[in-house]
């Protein structure tokens, strides 16, 4: 993999950053689900992509070059054990050439052929899709990038590189590579992967550290995954109090001692967190408002401009998306 051609709003996985000990948040409070959506190898031109079905996604080299495409990003050179995660529905192509497709034709999609005989100067891949789970998921996926890149020549134990070496050999397995236990590989790479990206240095945007912190206090991560169940509901610091059966003063007490923040600011920052992706999403002033508990669209571009310091219609256009 070509280092120099990593997108600077993107991230790769540095093997030698060991990260933080986060492995009980992982566990806990992240739920990960592959499904594969087609194995094979390409041949000649081809063009190959996920985006379009509103899903997070993977992609596995399993042989042979091709070119990662973003939009508005350099292309990315990728070879047999490199793999690329989507957290989100990220613009993207997979093919056989480094020069940019022309994002306003469709996608020029090949028949997939079977990995077996392997193909001279063709591309094996491995993809498919996430669920990446709701409420305290979506929080501790906001503190890294959109786009997760694993160099498989660089990659070491720490890193994932026994499992894409597992993922490899099962593939070798052909005609019988069992695709559940393909998908719980893939599970584990994109674990391992965010290990190392949690607690690190967090994204644009991402939700501030103190409150990760908080999520991955087993009582205070239940409120946490309670407020964003329900975020229209008029939460006071009495009724956050009362769901952990706590006095509102050891309450308030030891909330701000683990997360530095008062209850009312999280809870705003949950709710804009939120509403960033709603308005991602495409939804009107109106329904945002009324999901996550403002009385009018003038009251949730109003608390939202003072959060965040520009209007919703600001945040959406400028807003990169991919």
């Amino acid at each position: 993999m070509n280092h120099s051609a990593f997108p600077d709003s993107h991230c790769a996985v540095d093997s030698k950053d060991t990260g933080h000990p986060v492995e009980d948040l992982l566990l806990s409070g992240l739920e990960i689900s592959a499904s594969l959506f087609h194995l094979g190898q390409y041949c000649n031109q081809w063009e190959s992509s996920l985006h379009g079905h509103q899903r997070a996604g993977f992609h596995v080299v399993l042989h042979g070059p091709c070119w990662l495409h973003i939009q508005h990003q350099e292309a990315l050179a990728l070879q047999a054990g490199d793999a690329v995660f989507f957290l989100r529905d990220v613009p993207h192509r997979l093919s056989s050439s480094p020069t940019p497709p022309n994002w306003n034709v469709a996608i020029q999609r090949q028949a997939m052929q079977n990995l077996e005989p392997q193909v001279p100067q063709s591309t094996g891949l491995l993809c498919g899709f996430l669920d990446l789970g709701r409420g305290l998921s979506e929080l501790l996926l906001a503190t890294v990038p959109d786009v997760l890149l694993i160099d498989g020549s660089q990659a070491d134990a720490d890193s994932g590189r026994p499992l894409l070496d597992l993922i490899q050999a099962e593939m070798r397995r052909q005609p019988q590579a069992n695709s559940s236990l393909l998908e719980k590989l893939v599970e584990l790479l994109l674990f391992y992967t965010l290990r190392q990206q949690i607690g690190q240095a967090p994204a644009h945007g991402a939700l501030p550290a103190g409150l990760i912190h908080l999520a991955s206090d087993p009582a205070f991560g239940g409120l946490i995954e309670q407020l964003l169940r329900e975020p229209a509901k008029a939460w006071s610091v009495d009724d956050m109090a009362a769901y952990l059966n706590m006095s509102r003063a050891a309450f308030h007490r030891r909330f701000t001692l683990l997360c530095g923040m008062a209850p009312a600011q999280v809870l705003l920052q949950l709710r804009m967190q939120l509403a960033k992706r709603q308005l991602e999403q495409g939804l009107t002033m109106e329904q945002i408002a009324e999901r996550i508990g403002y009385s009018s669209a003038a009251a949730f571009s109003a608390a939202f401009r003072r959060s965040v310091g520009v209007s919703p219609a600001q945040w959406r256009k400028q807003e990169p998306r991919g």
